[in-house]
């Protein structure tokens, strides 16, 4: 950090970072050539204090494709060669089992994996949304097709922003998976080629803004929705990274009050996770839309937290996380302290188990 970070370590010391913020900005400028870290750490630390860690490292991610000067393709096409699947024992007859593979392919299958669950939670069903997604992984992994198990018909959604001319092959700036962040404008345009159906979302030709309009219903109509939804991909409260097609789509200033002046609105709507939502009607809450995507919620601390469209995090927690979340309080601290690093990508010339 003395060598390469030294604006990072001087924000450390003077304690306007804490060592999480400190780690995405080292953890992510390590990977860059030495030339290009001074002004990587440079384009971060004035937006790091302002950021959830979750946000930074989107933020990090994005500003490291700028600064890396190779390629995301060339990057890509030597990561795939590593891609393979790996089995972790775990304590108490379980293993951690997963897949280093395309960001676009992880994403679809995790929401096959969801959408399966979502058709499994019925009145009687006793399993999480955790449980379910792991029961059908195994069930398509183990009996393959499911002709009629819950996972049949279900397309994977993903969603997919990619700059036009890169869509039409003139230009290779990078597309951005929501959730995720850039990827290849090839591999951008080879899923554009198979997809069954595009929502086309208008924006300004210079700032990215989606164009407003509004609605006088209470709920929004499909394409307002969408078009909220793609803006903020995840639910706006500080540092929440749910999804924000799995949020409900709250009205900032009631529907009802003063007259009905709570429009349906691209600026008066945003995604709020279910816990969230309840939240900010409590007494001492107040969250404001000074402009399209952009809250400031106010605690009855008088704290104040800003976010933006785009300040999003890193997507779902990891495959180790969301298993340790599942387990009881004094299990997951303990393994959570010692917790080891991802393995790496398995060793095709070894025999298993990897």
């Amino acid at each position: 950090m003395c060598e390469h970070y030294p604006g990072t370590l001087a924000a450390l010391t003077a304690g306007d970072l804490d060592l999480e913020h400190a780690g995405v900005i080292t953890r992510q400028g390590d990977t860059l050539p030495d030339d290009a870290k001074p002004g990587f750490e440079q384009a971060l630390l004035g937006e790091a204090p302002d950021k959830t860690p979750g946000e930074l490292l989107y933020a990090a991610r994005k500003q490291r494709e700028k600064c890396n000067p190779e390629t995301i393709e060339v990057r890509r096409e030597r990561q795939v060669k590593c891609r393979g699947v790996y089995v972790e024992p775990a304590d108490d007859g379980m293993a951690f089992l997963g897949a280093y593979v395309t960001a676009e392919e992880a994403y679809a299958a995790y929401d096959r994996l969801t959408q399966s669950a979502r058709g499994l939670q019925t009145g009687t069903e006793t399993r999480t949304a955790g449980q379910l997604r792991a029961d059908v992984f195994i069930e398509l992994l183990l009996n393959a097709g499911m002709e009629a198990g819950p996972a049949a018909g279900i397309r994977p959604e993903v969603a997919l922003t990619v700059p036009v001319f890169t869509l039409m092959g003139l230009d290779e700036e990078p597309a951005t998976l929501d959730g995720y962040g850039p990827i290849p404008a090839g591999a951008a345009r080879k899923l554009c080629e198979g997809a069954t159906s595009f929502y086309r979302i208008l924006t300004h030709p210079e700032t990215g803004a989606i164009l407003s309009y509004g609605k006088t219903v209470y709920r929004p109509p499909a394409d307002l929705a969408r078009a909220v939804r793609h803006r903020d991909t995840t639910c706006t409260a500080p540092g929440c990274h749910v999804p924000a097609k799995d949020c409900d789509l709250d009205h900032t200033i009631d529907f009802h009050a003063n007259g009905g002046h709570g429009r349906t609105d691209f600026g008066n709507l945003g995604p709020r996770c279910g816990s969230d939502h309840r939240l900010k009607s409590l007494a001492g809450w107040k969250v404001t839309q000074t402009r399209p995507g952009e809250f400031t919620t106010t605690t009855p601390g008088n704290q104040t937290y800003t976010t933006k469209p785009g300040d999003t995090g890193a997507g779902p927690p990891s495959f180790t996380d969301r298993v340790l979340d599942a387990l009881p309080d004094n299990f997951r601290r303990r393994l959570k302290r010692k917790k080891p690093p991802p393995p790496e990508p398995p060793d095709e010339e070894k025999e298993p188990p990897f």
